[in-house]
């Protein structure tokens, strides 16, 4: 049986490195919640969840994770990463602007599905914003 610390970078590999978007969607319960701080309701289902991650790959390619801070206790994970990628979305150089999102999640964990994530920090669009305008892109 997998550590929830495995679980959680297997999840989030398959989700931002892989692309693989039914991989990542199977490590989460049916009735999954998602809250993203930066947004007004939380995502349930894995429905809602695959709108999210495809969404993200929509705008971010080539991305790798480094793990910052990776630590659970019993059921839950907490991770401090940051997601390096090529932005492709409408504020980006052309060609693409390279850029590192910082995020902390918290991952609850039940029978080896994550039941609940928060995601908390800077809301993706205003981090690439400040990205696009640190190499001169307005």
């Amino acid at each position: 049986m997998q550590s929830p610390e495995e679980i959680f970078k297997s999840q989030v590999h398959a989700g931002l490195v892989d692309r693989n978007i039914d991989a990542f969607v199977a490590h989460f319960a049916p009735d999954c919640v998602l809250r993203d701080m930066s947004e007004p309701k939380p995502r349930v289902g894995h429905e809602a969840l695959r709108e999210w991650v495809t969404a993200f790959h929509e705008t971010m390619v080539d991305t790798t994770v480094e793990y910052l801070t990776l630590f659970s206790d019993a059921e839950f994970v907490l991770c401090e990463f940051v997601i390096r990628g090529l932005f492709l979305g409408d504020e980006a150089a052309p060609g693409g602007t390279r850029v590192a999102l910082q995020y902390c999640v918290i991952d609850e964990f039940r029978d080896g599905l994550t039941q609940r994530e928060t995601v908390y920090g800077v809301p993706y669009e205003q981090q690439l914003r400040a990205a696009t305008r640190l190499v001169g892109v307005e």
